[in-house]
């Protein structure tokens, strides 16, 4: 078939091959005026081969699971082409046709190459010629029920977390039945939800999407399949249907947001450096993050969670810098940096009518190029998940070098060379912890007193 109503740019256009004995096909090449098909394997006694594009699609078009070869060079003109089979460099057969019809094929009946609508792909080719045309003219085979299903689907654009529904449907020609099969796929080709198939289209059809960070496109596939007749038009009897998912990340991020309590205009979604410092949501803050973090830099964000309630809360916590879906940044669990969504992930229990403080730390990949980018808190306390998103600045990380050579001596001195040399972002030493401190005064104090030690330990390189 030369010219298939395929919607890929004749990516099915196919030659079959029959044989009427076990032979190899290791020495086979097909010329078709165009790149050499080099075939291998083997091929038995009255058995077919397909050769073709795109196996995938072909597949599904026709619903075939018989042999098939992929060749990328496999070409055949709709002007008319001349087919030539060599073993080695022996002709061992060669075809010829003419102009060619949309979704016809050409078959050798009794020597003769006639044209079929009745296409039949992996098996013998129907050979009624209708004597009202010449000899390349559409075959109908009176003896064969003839009919024309058309698949499609139907649901919403965009889709949204938890259940979402959509709908496949078939024009049924009166009296025949046909099986639907369907499966969704992201846009890298990867299975998403499993194929099944149904006798029963019509019936909504239920998808829960995965979790998904901001946008994400999504295909929804149906092919028909154990078709009752002879279906006389098989370019419609697949169908695809792309939908976009928005998580609930983006949903909230498009929702009007609250006023800030500054000179920011109303309703600013940008809050103003004056309020970003603190932010404040009901049971939830954060309590400090950079604005800006070089690349390589460890970043430090603290935050708190108050339970208000009279009984303890369950609670996780991570953070991470992305933009779109792509993660820019690795978290620190224990000892290690990973670059994971959750890296940093930390499960605390938080008392009746009190709050704990949680330091994350993150770390902006080396691969991240300098701009604005997002920073997301991420809590999930019994069950119910909250996001805080934050604009974050990735800029060159500036490298001071200390000197190993710091004498106790000359302390004063020493601290005020590390003064100068810090920049304004840089205005603390960072020291790795990630504990859950209780908010009480006396653990504030010993957590003071901690970062107070920690920073003469740095500066005596003890």
């Amino acid at each position: 078939m030369p010219n298939p109503d395929d919607g890929c740019y004749d990516c099915t256009e196919w030659i079959e091959i029959m044989s009427y004995e076990n032979v190899s096909l290791d020495n086979i090449t097909i010329y078709t005026g165009e790149t050499p098909v080099i075939l291998n394997g083997s091929l038995g006694s009255n058995n077919y081969i397909i050769i073709t594009r795109n196996r995938t699609i072909f597949s599904r078009i026709w619903n075939f699971s018989g042999n098939i070869i992929e060749s990328k060079s496999m070409s055949l003109k709709n002007s008319g082409d001349n087919i030539t089979i060599y073993n080695n460099s022996v002709v061992i057969d060669n075809i010829e046709y003419f102009s060619c019809t949309k979704n016809v094929s050409y078959g050798i009946c009794n020597g003769t190459i006639i044209a079929q609508n009745i296409s039949t792909p992996g098996r013998p080719n129907t050979c009624f010629v209708d004597n009202s045309t010449n000899n390349m003219s559409n075959q109908t085979n009176s003896t064969i029920d003839t009919c024309d299903f058309n698949l499609w689907i139907e649901s919403e654009d965009v889709f949204y977390e938890g259940s979402n529904k959509y709908w496949l449907r078939i024009d049924v020609p009166e009296g025949e039945t046909a099986a639907v099969e369907y499966w969704i796929e992201d846009l890298f080709g990867d299975i998403v939800k499993s194929m099944y198939t149904t006798n029963s289209p019509e019936t909504a059809r239920k998808w829960t999407p995965p979790e998904t960070f901001g946008s994400e496109a999504y295909v929804i596939h149906a092919n028909l399949t154990n078709i009752s007749c002879n279906d006389t038009s098989v370019s419609n009897n697949y169908y695809e249907r792309m939908i976009v998912v928005k998580g609930k990340n983006q949903i909230e991020e498009d929702e009007p947001c609250e006023p800030v309590n500054c000179d920011c205009p109303p309703c600013s979604c940008s809050p103003c450096n004056i309020a970003q410092e603190k932010e404040t949501n009901n049971d939830f803050e954060i309590v400090s993050y950079p604005e800006s973090i070089g690349i390589g830099e460890e970043m430090k964000i603290i935050f708190k969670i108050i339970n208000s309630d009279d009984t303890k809360k369950e609670c996780e916590i991570y953070s991470y810098v992305y933009s779109g879906n792509k993660l820019l940044s690795l978290g620190l669990n224990g000892n290690k940096w990973n670059k994971e969504w959750s890296a940093n992930k930390k499960t605390i229990d938080v008392s009746a009518d009190n709050s704990s403080i949680i330091t994350l730390f993150n770390m902006i990949s080396d691969d991240t190029k300098l701009g604005e980018y997002s920073l997301r808190i991420r809590t999930i306390c019994d069950g119910k998940k909250r996001d805080f998103t934050e604009k974050i600045s990735v800029k060159e990380y500036e490298n001071v070098e200390l000197s190993n050579e710091l004498e106790p001596e000359k302390l004063d001195e020493n601290i005020e060379m590390l003064d100068n040399n810090k920049s304004d972002e840089d205005s603390e030493i960072r020291i790795p912890t990630a504990e859950i401190i209780s908010d009480n005064s006396d653990n504030i104090f010993a957590y003071f007193i901690e970062n107070v030690v920690n920073f003469f330990k740095n500066i005596l390189n003890l």
